[in-house]
This record gives structure tokens, sequence and C-alpha cells, in this order.
């Protein structure tokens, strides 16, 4: 049962959480305008929030602690509920304090952050993937987005860390779910979200710019929504979320994003009621029917999972609603249905097909090596009125020029495994159903214009950048998580050249659609080509050794080297090609011609 009355705690004892330095076995608790200052339990900082771009601002001191006989602020002697201008906070970003007991001195640092502050402690125990612990949680907004209106909100909550490889990390990435005192999930708004009890702390530590996931995502949904988006207007076809600075059990813990989840909710999926209505799957592996276009019958279906997918609505055991997903690959595979008329005739009764152009041109244009089978989530609005899957993305942090481990990966549009390890997208490439070809291209006009623009895109990239810098929150997490994390001026300006040159690669395959194959030659026994967006895919008897030759026009070899089949390999950029292969007891040659 979810509650809608919150539960406010006063969450006594946690020092470092309400702003409380126990330095020097002294106690001092600071608050600017009423507001907890909150201090790293590791250093001497001590950390407020304001609004981003403010460059001076007037707070009302007052402290607390023990033996506290007097308190400065750069050298200016502040009584209690004096008033004191933050001056120049842009350039400064951290101001001096000094701190008069009784019988010594203490220094400390305030740092000025404009990124919301997020503050969790678990009281020293242990936090698992599997079971949630419980913790106090507070976050501090200078926005005051929050379900009261006010810039603190604190909370009971249980955390439990989230993840698949990324739980393996030294950063964890963190499930919130509020909660009231007996355990039960909580509702609320925080930043300006939507309304609910379950949040997500993404640590974001394997990419170096740490936007990638957010930037991403802001950048799907500035272009694509719900197909039911017309009845349900506050659908979501993706996150939403800030960036905010952590504090784990009185420590600095680094730079987050907080973001909300992909579920029912936030899709606005019709609920179970006598029966199925909506319904959604979620990925997690390559091995799933997405990829191979095939399934094993005999695989039980009264489980939350089921090969390699799980099921995040309704999501319970005995009611996952896997024969919808079952209908689904049966439809969309060619090993199960082989008719390409019926395919074509039947295809926008069984998928959303604007949102797969969409989703199609967006893994392309971010290069998100991890997404086109896993990483996705698979919904339907309704089942009883029409079982018509849509796509919403997750977990983007392999883009932008970089991979799943955060190393350099050198490929662009239209190559290796975006988009064509998908059985769907394959098979709209090859046999081009409803339009398909043009209604892609007629996207991408559309798009690489406005939404995916250079221009959009870099000025997206920039604006996180000097957000980062200017809360100085990047450089606290480059010198706290440096494994994983580069210079933020020369990651963004990668990513920005990376972008131009996928875009003009992108852009010139979309100008040049395959005009046909001709068979020069083919022995009987020699495997045989097809060629799906700018991906040679040879076929034949499997695991047999064959020799690969591309040749342009004029006789120039542009690639020759042994392959096992089955085989996909790249096309480089030309008008003719010859391909000539050799598997030692047969012989065959094509011309591949594209229009200029």
């Amino acid at each position: 049962m979810r509650h809608k009355q919150f539960f406010y705690l006063l969450l006594l004892g946690l020092f470092s959480l309400s702003g409380v330095s126990t330095y020097a076995q002294n106690v001092f608790t600071l608050k600017l305008n009423g507001v907890s200052c909150i201090q790293d339990g590791n250093t001497t900082d001590l950390y407020y929030s304001v609004p981003q771009d403010i460059q001076n601002l007037k707070v009302t001191v007052s402290y607390e602690g023990s033996d506290v006989t007097g308190f400065y602020i750069e050298d200016q002697l502040c009584a209690q509920g004096s008033e004191y201008s933050l001056e120049d906070i842009g350039r400064k970003k951290s101001y001096e304090l000094k701190v008069l007991f009784t019988d010594n001195e203490v220094a400390y640092h305030l740092m000025i952050t404009t990124l919301p502050i997020v503050c969790l402690d678990a009281k020293g125990a242990e936090i698992i993937k599997d079971k949630r612990t419980d913790c106090g949680f507070v976050l501090i907004d200078p926005l005051k987005r929050t379900s009261t209106n006010e810039a603190l909100f604190t909370h009971k909550a249980g955390i439990k860390v989230r993840g698949a490889s990324s739980s393996t990390y030294p950063k964890k990435s963190y499930s919130i779910e509020l909660q009231d005192e007996q355990g039960e999930e909580v509702d609320a708004s925080l930043l300006g979200l939507r309304e609910d009890g379950d949040w997500i702390l993404d640590a974001m530590y394997i990419d170096h710019a740490r936007m990638r996931n957010r930037l991403c995502t802001d950048i799907w949904n500035s272009f694509n929504n719900v197909p039911h988006i017309k009845d349900e207007p506050e659908a979501h076809n993706g996150t939403r979320g800030y960036f905010v600075e952590v504090f784990l059990n009185g420590k600095y813990n680094g730079l987050y994003c907080f973001t909300e989840k992909i579920d029912r909710k936030q899709l606005k999926l019709k609920k179970y009621k006598d029966g199925f209505k909506g319904v959604s799957y979620k990925s997690n592996t390559w091995a799933t029917p997405l990829g191979s276009g095939v399934y094993d019958k005999d695989e039980p279906i009264d489980g939350v999972t089921w090969s390699g997918l799980e099921s995040e609505y309704p999501g319970e055991e005995g009611l996952a609603g896997w024969e919808y997903l079952q209908h689904f690959i049966d439809f969309v595979s060619p090993i199960y249905n082989k008719d390409k008329a019926y395919f074509a005739e039947e295809l926008e009764n069984h998928v959303c097909l604007d949102n797969i152009i969409d989703y199609i041109l967006f893994l392309n244009a971010m290069y998100a090596v991890d997404n086109p089978v896993k990483n996705m989530f698979l919904s339907v609005y309704n089942v009883q009125k029409a079982e018509r899957f849509f796509i919403t993305p997750w977990d983007l942090d392999s883009t932008f020029g970089r991979t799943y481990d955060g190393s350099y990966l050198n490929k662009y549009a239209f190559t290796g495994e975006v988009p064509f390890s998908n059985v769907l997208f394959e098979r709209l490439f090859e046999e081009k159903p409803c339009n398909f070809e043009e209604r892609l291209k007629a996207c991408w006009e559309e798009l690489k214009q406005n939404q995916l623009s250079i221009s959009t895109i870099e000025e997206r990239i920039d604006n996180y950048k000097d957000l980062f810098v200017s809360s100085g929150a990047f450089s606290r997490e480059l010198n706290l998580w440096p494994e994983k994390c580069t210079n933020i001026d020369e990651e963004a300006e990668f990513m920005k050249n990376w972008y131009r040159e996928n875009y003009s690669i992108m852009d010139a395959f979309l100008q040049k659609p395959l005009v046909g194959i001709e068979t020069v030659r083919k022995d009987e026994s020699s495997p045989s080509v097809k060629v799906i967006g700018n991906q040679l895919i040879i076929e034949g008897a499997t695991g047999t050794y064959t020799n690969v030759t591309i040749t342009d026009i004029s006789g120039k070899v542009l690639l020759s080297r042994e392959e096992v089949i089955p085989m996909t390999i790249p096309l480089p950029f030309s008008s003719v090609y010859f391909v000539k292969l050799d598997d030692r007891k047969s012989f065959a040659v094509f011309k591949i011609v594209v229009a200029d």
C-alpha cells in the first residue's frame, strides 16, 4: 500500500547530515537562511547550495555549538542572526570560515554549489544490492522544488545498490525508496519531477563526462514521446532528472544524477484490471529473442523473467504476460514469419513504426552501442485494443564515442551492432515495408535541422559542461573518482568532434539508398550476400572460412581478408563495389550499386 501522507524525520544524531561538525572534539552547526550547511566528514569543508547563475546572496547566519565564542566569514565577525553578503559567488566558489571556541579555534571552508544536495545515512549499515537498508534521506534544493515547497526535505527511506555491471564499480548507483515508519512506500515530488516513492541516483562511473546518460535521454525526450500521448498527456517515454551532489554516511561521495524510473506510471500504460491491458518488458542482456529472432518454446512463462527479459509490468509471478511478447517475436522474426507480404501488411498493427524509426535514428546519432537489443523497454499501452509495441531507451552511457567500459569506440552510424543486431530493425532495412526507407529519410531530414542538429547537440553538451564547472562539482568528482574521469573541457570537445564526424557519416549514408545487387558469378555452393544499411552480410554454411575481397569500380582493393561465415562487414562509402567470395571450393562475384 502506498500512502500519500508524508513522514518527516528529525534525523537526530546524523551530525554531518544536519550540518553539524564534530571536528577537533567541538560541536558546531551552521545554518544560512535557515538551511543547514553539510559537512564532508573527511575534511573541514561545509557545503551550501544556491540557485544557478546567482552572483550575490544575502544570508541570515545562525549557528549552534558548545563553547562557541565567535564566528567569522572571510574575517568578518558574524553575530547570531546577523546578515552576511556572499559576493562574487561564481568566481570565488568558496569562503573562509573561522569558529572560536573557549579553548581553541577551527578553520573551515564554505563550499558553494549550484547543484542540489542529497544526503544519505545508513548509520554504518552495509548497503547491498538485493535488499533495502534503512537510511535517512535529505534533499536540499534552493529552488524549493519539493512537495513541501521548502528548500529542506527530510524523510525515512530504504536504499540498495542498483545495476548489473555497475554494481561492481567502486562508485555505486543507488535505488532510493521513500518510506513511512512501517516501511511502506510513500510518494513525494522532488526537484519538480513526478510524485513517486522510487528514485534513482545514477553514479555515471564509467562515463568520463558524467553526462552521457542524462544528455542522451534529454535528446530522446526532445523529439519522441509515447504513441498514446493524446490520451495520456502526462506520459513520458524516458526519464527526467537533475544532477546533484551526494553525501553518503557523512562523507562527500561525488556527482550523481537524480532521476525517475521507467515504469507503468512513467509510460502511463493501462493498469491490469480483469485481465491484461498495459504490458512492459525490460531487456537486460544481448541474449534475447530481439537479437536472435528465436526462443525456446518449452521455456516456462509463469515467472517474472523469460528469455533474457524481465517483466516490468505487471511484473508478478504468474502475471507477466509473456504471451504478448511471444506474439511479437512470432510476427517480426523471419524464422517464424517468412511471409514478406503479410509482414508488410500487418506491421503497423504490431509496432508503432514512427517510434521505431525515431529509435533507429537515435541509436545511430548517439551510436548507442549497448542499446539495440538490451537496455530498452518494449511496451504496449493496452493489449485489449491493439498489441502495438513501442520502445523506451534506458542506460545510455555507452554513447558519443565510448563503449560500455568507458574506453574509446571507433565506430559510427549504421555500422556494427547499431542497429543491425536487432531482428526487427534488420528486417525493416532488408524488406523496407510501409515506406520504411522514405519515412526514415524524411524523419532524419527533420531531425538533422532541429533536435539532432550539430548546433543543438553542442549547445546541450556545453550547457552541462558549464553547469559542472560553475558548480565546482566536476573538479570534486575528478579528485574523488579519477579512474574513469577526464578533464571536462577535453571530454566535451571530444564528444562534439565525434558527433560532427558521426553526423556527417549518418547524413551521407541516408542520402544514398541501396539500388541493387547484381550476381556476376556464383557457384551453386558458394556463399550469398545481402546489404542492410551499409552492412554487407555474407551467409552460407556456418563455420566456413571464406576469403572476402571488396574492390571499387577502378579495381582498387578496399578490403581483403579471410572471415568465418556468417559475417557482417561495414561497407566503405562508394557508388559501386565488387565483392568476391572464395572458400576454396566455390567462387562468387557480386556487384553492389549505391545511388549517387
